[in-house]
C-alpha cells in the first residue's frame, strides 16, 4: 500500500517501552502507510528503540508498536523519523481503516 502524506499533520505521543528512563514524546504523523509512519518531532528518537505510537484519526484511536528505523535532524531544527509498525495484527488493522478512508475520500 502507498504512503498516504496526510492533509495535515496528526499530532501524536510516543511512549518508548525499551527505555523506561525516556519521558514520553510528542509529534505529528505526516505519512502513514500500513507498515509505518513518517514523524515530525523537536526531540530525537534513538535508532532501533520501540516505541508505542497514540494518534486519533477520523474518531477511531490508534495504538501501535512500532521500531525506529531512522533519524534524520532537519535544518529547521526538527527530526524528522520513520518507525516501523512491528505487530502484524497492527498492520492489518490499520489496512483496513486506510482503504476505507482512500475509498471515501
Amino acid at each position: 500500500m502507498k504512503k498516504i502524506v496526510l492533509p495535515r499533520a496528526l499530532p501524536a505521543k510516543f511512549i518508548f517501552p525499551s527505555d523506561p528512563s525516556r519521558a514520553e514524546s510528542w509529534g505529528r504523523l505526516t505519512r502513514l502507510s500500513s507498515q509505518g509512519v513518517s514523524v515530525s518531532s523537536l526531540s530525537p528518537f534513538q535508532v532501533g528503540l520501540r516505541a508505542l505510537v497514540f494518534w486519533e484519526m477520523r474518531g477511531q484511536k490508534f495504538e501501535i508498536e512500532g521500531r525506529v528505523l531512522t533519524n534524520q535532524r532537519e535544518v529547521s531544527g526538527y527530526f524528522t523519523h520513520y518507525l516501523f509498525f512491528i505487530r502484524a495484527t497492527d498492520r492489518k488493522k490499520l489496512s483496513s481503516f486506510l482503504i476505507d478512508f482512500l475509498a471515501h475520500n
